[in-house]
């Protein structure tokens, strides 16, 4: 008889499962690019293919009209990879009066989704639903 998987083990296994659905369904509704090649004339930038974390650690705070960084930091109990949101076309950040050159943006700066960002919220929020309806 073989020995018993931890039970850290199967949740571990179930959560890396779920995320790898989430997003596989993710990248086939949503526009993006994995590439700076062979983009579509006229189509504009597209955002680059991220994942469950992206939502859960930034976007799913960033409202309609923008949030604090500080405020979206506090309600997703961590900070997130500002830069490579910004580089992968989510998010723009308008940095508070005060906020150095160079630096991380300060609590007061305003993260705001791009058209891409906006489009990325509409399809990632629902798929909870999706995922978890397949799942039963």
């Amino acid at each position: 008889m073989g020995a018993e998987v931890p039970l850290p083990t199967l949740l571990s296994q179930a959560l890396v499962a779920y995320t790898i659905e989430f997003d596989n369904e993710a990248g086939h509704l949503l526009p993006h690019t994995t590439s700076d090649h062979g983009a579509t004339p006229g189509s504009g930038p597209k955002p680059w293919l991220a994942s469950l974390v992206m939502w859960c650690n930034c976007m799913k705070y960033v409202s309609p009209d923008g949030v604090q960084l500080g405020e979206m930091e506090r309600l997703a109990r961590t900070r997130t990879n500002l830069a490579g949101m910004q580089r992968w076309r989510y998010i723009t950040i308008t940095p508070a009066p005060g906020d150095r050159d160079g630096k991380r943006p300060g609590p007061d700066a305003m993260v705001r989704a791009t058209e891409g960002g906006r489009k990325a919220q509409e399809v990632w929020g629902p798929l909870f639903g999706v995922i978890d309806d397949r799942w039963r």
